[in-house]
């Protein structure tokens, strides 16, 4: 992921069981923030570490919509650290890799 100075989105779907036993699958689209890998050659005083790449913000659809599925799902992964944790990761994977590879 190569971005720098800019918000990056980055879109997963993700399945999950509702409580009535019925998969159903999500659009998640999270907002990234600007990432830059750093450096780590040259110069001592011109390398500095990665920085960026965070999730800042993420929306849940279903089926196109913010309907009380996409809602429920969204506060299932506001409460669960472990759920959140997968989700971000699963974006941060998904982000583009250079500034022109936008989805």
């Amino acid at each position: 992921m190569k971005h720098y100075g800019q918000t990056i989105r980055s879109h997963i779907l993700h399945t999950d069981d509702d409580e009535d036993g019925i998969e159903r699958t999500y659009y998640i689209e999270g907002l990234l923030t600007p990432y830059d890998p750093g450096r780590s050659w040259g110069p001592m005083e011109d390398c500095y570490p990665p920085e960026g790449g965070d999730m800042i913000d993420f929306y849940v659809t279903h089926d196109g919509a913010v309907d009380k599925y996409a809602l429920e799902y969204e506060d299932k992964i506001n409460e669960d650290t472990d759920l959140f944790s997968e989700i971000e990761q699963a974006i941060l994977e998904a982000a583009p890799d250079g500034p022109d590879d936008h989805h």
